[in-house]
């Protein structure tokens, strides 16, 4: 089988052109598949104390700032009162936090690089 090199460097000329390398696809793979894993482990927890489905209604606020009609409609779902759920995603999130970095942590040699390799995550994600 002969090889075109002409034409395959035209196809390559004519590609779409975007920033996205290889490794910057790598770690933002890398970062959702251990935000992935740490939510599971937090789900685990949860229903090891009997709380999977308050977590199911709940791990929406994880991310971010929680939509206050929203919070509010979940906790009346969950029969708690909107301070309750605000607790409860208060605590989720920390727990997330301390998974997170215990997950991170089995991966770097020097548990000083952890907050480091947690921005490096945070910055896979972006853009």
């Amino acid at each position: 089988m002969s090889i075109d090199f002409g034409e395959a460097d035209g196809r390559y000329q004519n590609a779409p052109q975007h920033e996205e390398t290889a490794e910057r696809v790598y770690e933002r793979q890398w970062a959702i598949t251990l935000l992935d894993r740490t939510r599971a482990a937090l789900r685990k927890e949860m229903e090891r104390r009997g709380r999977a489905h308050r977590f199911d209604q709940l791990q929406v606020f994880l991310a971010g700032k929680s939509d206050e009609a929203k919070l509010s409609q979940v906790a009346r779902q969950l029969d708690m009162t909107e301070v309750a759920a605000k607790v409860a995603v208060h605590r989720m999130r920390q727990r997330f936090g301390e998974i997170l970095w215990s997950e991170i942590s089995q991966s770097v040699d020097d548990p000083s690089d952890v907050d480091a390799e947690i921005q490096d995550l945070f910055d896979a994600l972006k853009g």
